[in-house]
């Protein structure tokens, strides 16, 4: 069943991810908390530990976050949901019905040496994450695993530093991260695709953007917040188009003018 477009949920979180992003910011990485196509909640880092609710509990670094609430569970299949992340200073809640990709950016100041719990308020059998946070100027581990994306349990114990950065951002060359894929249905339809997975957050650097577009009467734009936009595939185009794209932090969006823009991160 199609979900239900709140259009105030969608301004609010349009304002706040525009004043979050419009302003040169600092950032401690970012944080993507989803429902997984398999029903389970997970909580996953930039160093690419990943934290679910049978995990053990995992250290994090205190400071801003960029943050990114996902279902990847199909929607035909998909239930209603009211995810809520809390704790001091933070009381993050969103049911996820204001876009059709189902994936909202927020940003969040996590306080030092506080306990934190990621759970969906409507489905508390999935239950919860909890988290908690270093003293100020500490380093970031967990006892959980990087699961992989497959396994269900902890894992093996990793001290990934959650700040750690290899790439070469803000220089004139950008790593080389991969492919995207893009499409649009014959319905208008437009999403992006990193790895399989719908995008929420990605790493800076150069992509190969490749876009299948079924239908002449949309198009496939690229943007960064407040940026000239990139067209992969123009309106009148049918068929398969490819562009290599430089994407820099900030906030950045897929759309077909006119059309809904549907928002995402980029970290450093």
């Amino acid at each position: 069943m199609p979900f239900r477009v709140r259009l105030a949920g969608v301004l609010a979180g349009m304002l706040l991810a525009a004043g979050a992003f419009g302003v040169q910011g600092s950032f401690a990485a970012s944080i993507v908390l989803s429902l997984n196509a398999d029903n389970t909640l997970e909580l996953r880092l930039d160093s690419g530990v990943r934290i679910r609710a049978s995990s053990p509990p995992a250290v994090l670094a205190p400071g801003t976050y960029a943050t990114v609430v996902i279902s990847e569970v199909p929607e035909f299949r998909d239930d209603y949901h009211m995810f809520h992340l809390t704790g001091p200073g933070v009381n993050l809640q969103t049911d996820l019905l204001a876009g059709d990709e189902r994936a909202e950016p927020h940003t969040v100041l996590l306080q030092p040496n506080s306990v934190y719990t990621f759970r969906d308020e409507r489905n508390l059998a999935l239950g919860s994450i909890v988290f908690s946070t270093s003293g100020a100027g500490t380093g970031v581990s967990s006892s959980s695993g990087s699961s992989g994306g497959g396994s269900s349990g902890g894992g093996t114990t990793s001290n990934t530093p959650v700040t750690s950065n290899d790439d070469a951002v803000g220089s004139k060359v950008l790593r080389n991260q991969g492919s995207l894929a893009g499409s649009v249905t014959t319905a208008g339809k437009l999403t992006l695709r990193f790895k399989g997975k719908i995008v929420g957050a990605l790493k800076a650097g150069r992509y190969t953007i490749s876009v299948l577009d079924e239908t002449s009467h949309a198009a496939f734009v690229l943007q960064q917040l407040r940026k000239q936009p990139i067209t992969v595939s123009s309106k009148a185009h049918v068929g398969r188009s490819t562009k290599t794209v430089k994407l820099t932090p900030g906030q950045w969006m897929f759309y077909s003018s006119p059309g809904k823009k549907t928002f995402f991160i980029v970290h450093s």
